[in-house]
């Protein structure tokens, strides 16, 4: 009785070992044609992903997001087209031309000057250096031929229209919202608005700086290249549009997290 038990057992083992030997062997031939700096950059490329943050979450907040800063946009540089076109036309420029300015004063000091002189005070109250005729702004100054003071709405050559400035400030933001975490849901619709806003806020100041980069090397690019383009660094027309897009965002993440959100702090969570 004990030997066919005996072979049987012998029989399994021999069969294992064969087992064994033909994938370790299997596994020798597969690592013979691999490449060290392959497998070197392998392990690098996922050691680099797993210290990435999660992929967005919540798609609501960041087409929210998008949608207000393209209208935005639009708008700001669209009034400030008007106002500039204002400022610029005809009737503009001669209303507040040196010469119209000149003019008016110099109607309102000749009606001034012969009410004075209907008075019997007028030798005593000028003094003995006054002019009236050689004094600005009383006198008659030649500045009818003038250039006209235009006034022109500047932008950095990076956001000069509203498209681009459009497509800058959303990749800026959704760039900076990846790495805050300002598209995940405990950030967003679990959280209570408080936090949201704080998310938001600092989501705003990442991307406020990566928009002032993107204006200042642009305008100084552009300066570099092109002779007749004088850089001036950030301009107010930059400072307004990229700080202003701060009470938009707060606005439209307040709403959304009001009433959609979650109004529970819950535990004391690290803002990713």
């Amino acid at each position: 009785m004990a030997g066919p038990l005996d072979t049987t057992l012998d029989t399994n083992v021999l069969q294992r070992i064969h087992e064994y030997q033909y994938k370790t062997s299997a596994l020798h031939l597969s690592s013979l044609g691999q490449d060290p700096e392959e497998a070197k950059t392998k392990k690098l490329v996922a050691w680099f992903t797993s210290k990435l943050p999660p992929p967005p979450e919540d798609q609501i907040s960041l087409a929210g997001d998008v949608g207000c800063l393209f209208l935005y946009s639009f708008l700001d540089h669209f009034v400030n087209k008007l106002y500039d076109k204002w400022m610029n036309s005809p009737n503009t420029i001669d209303l507040l031309s040196p010469s119209a300015a000149i003019e008016s004063s110099s109607a309102a000091s000749s009606e001034y000057s012969s009410n004075l002189m209907t008075a019997e005070s007028v030798s005593s109250s000028l003094p003995v250096w006054f002019d009236p005729n050689n004094s600005a702004p009383f006198g008659t100054i030649p500045l009818s031929s003038a250039l006209p003071l235009e006034h022109h709405i500047t932008y950095a050559p990076a956001i000069e229209t509203a498209g681009m400035a459009s497509v800058m400030i959303c990749s800026a933001w959704m760039v900076s919202g990846y790495f805050t975490g300002a598209f995940q849901f405990k950030n967003t619709l679990e959280c209570s608005p408080s936090r949201a806003m704080l998310v938001t806020a600092k989501t705003w100041v990442l991307c406020s700086l990566i928009m002032l980069a993107l204006a200042w090397s642009s305008d100084s690019l552009v300066g570099s290249v092109d002779s007749l383009h004088k850089s001036v660094g950030i301009t107010k027309a930059d400072a307004d549009y990229i700080f202003d897009s701060l009470s938009v965002l707060l606005m439209w993440r307040f709403i959304l997290s009001s009433f959609f959100g979650g109004n529970d702090d819950g535990d004391a969570d690290k803002i990713a």
